[in-house]
């Protein structure tokens, strides 16, 4: 909880679940963690090179993805991550989602 408070100054609320990681409710005005989102979305394609041409150590990776079930938003992780041609991410559920089916 320590790291995103650093977030935000507002309370953010935890959700603590065995087997599966922590879900954080983190505010839409959250300034920081739009500019992280940003920040990630600007710089996806250092990501699609590492899956394409993984540098020695780099073999596991998982990405956040924004998926969205009628006006339903949550943020789950995807892992084995892959792109198709037209730059869509595609990849296996890598924890149970919450507020989505």
């Amino acid at each position: 909880m320590r790291f995103f408070n650093f977030f935000s100054k507002k309370k953010n609320i935890v959700r603590k679940r065995k087997g599966n990681p922590d879900v954080y409710r983190i505010q839409n005005e959250d300034e920081r963690m739009n500019w992280g989102m940003e920040k990630a979305r600007l710089t996806l394609h250092y990501f699609e090179d590492c899956l394409t041409k993984p540098k020695k150590g780099q073999h596991y990776f998982s990405i956040k993805a924004r998926i969205v079930d009628n006006e339903t938003t949550e943020h789950i992780w995807l892992n084995d991550p892959s792109f198709d041609n037209q730059g869509n991410i595609f990849g296996t559920v890598g924890n149970e989602p919450i507020n989505i089916s």
